[in-house]
C-alpha cells in the first residue's frame, strides 16, 4: 500500500524504534501522527532524508535533527519513518527528489522555516 508524499510512493511508516532500513538508495521521510485517534492514517512529514545504497544501517537516533523530530512529534513513540527507494540512482538524482520534497512540504526540521 505505501504512503505517497508528492509523486512519490513510500514505504508504509513504521514506528521509529522498529525501522530497520537496507542496502538500497533512496529517500526517507521522518513523520508524526497529529491526530492518532481520529486520523490514525494522517501523517505530518518533518524531515526527509537520503540514503546511501552503501549504507549498512543508519543510526537514525544519532542523527544531529533527532531531538528536532522528537519536539515535533511530541515523543520518540510517535515517530514513524518511510522510504522511497531509488535503486541504481545518482546521488544528484537523490537530492534533487529530496530537494523537491522538502520545497513542497517545507518539513520543520529540514530547516527552511
Amino acid at each position: 500500500m505505501g504512503i505517497s508524499w508528492g509523486r512519490y510512493e513510500f514505504d508504509d511508516p513504521v514506528k521509529f524504534a522498529t525501522w530497520s532500513p537496507v542496502r538500497r538508495a533512496g529517500i526517507y521521510a521522518i513523520a508524526y501522527k497529529a491526530d492518532p485517534i481520529n486520523e490514525p492514517t494522517r501523517y505530518i512529514p518533518v524531515y526527509f532524508g537520503k540514503i546511501d545504497d552503501t549504507d549498512h544501517r543508519e543510526s537514525l537516533s544519532t542523527h544531529n535533527r533527532f531531538q528536532c523530530w522528537i519536539a515535533q512529534a511530541g515523543s520518540r513513540d510517535n515517530i514513524y519513518v518511510s522510504a522511497y527507494y531509488m535503486p541504481r540512482s545518482s546521488e544528484s538524482e537523490r537530492a534533487a527528489v529530496r530537494e523537491e520534497l522538502i520545497r513542497q512540504y517545507d518539513p520543520a526540521c529540514n530547516g527552511l522555516r
